[in-house]
């Protein structure tokens, strides 16, 4: 999956849609109306060339999305982190 914030007209997405293939999954998140209507435009057209759809664009504020602060993403070489079960703190937060 990918996850594109501030994703504008879509083109990134777009370019992500590709790089994940058609089992894998885009979501573009931007709060500038007429820019999503950009994208949303020019979605079918790039769901056609490419002979599949993946990608959802979703108009929302990125700092309001539900995250979970304290999921983390497993790296790469499967090895743990130190200090992984820390909690993570935003900036001024002791």
């Amino acid at each position: 999956m990918s996850l594109d914030l501030g994703s504008g007209g879509g083109k990134i997405c777009f370019i992500a849609a590709q790089v994940v293939g058609p089992a894998g999954a885009v979501i573009g998140v931007d709060m500038n109306e007429e820019m999503l209507v950009l994208a949303c435009g020019a979605a079918p057209e790039v769901s056609s060339q490419l002979g599949y759809s993946n990608t959802r664009l979703l108009r929302a504020r990125i700092q309001a999305l539900p995250l979970d602060r304290r999921e983390r993403q497993a790296p790469r070489d499967g090895r743990e982190q130190p200090g992984e079960d820390a909690p993570l703190k935003t900036p001024g937060e002791k």
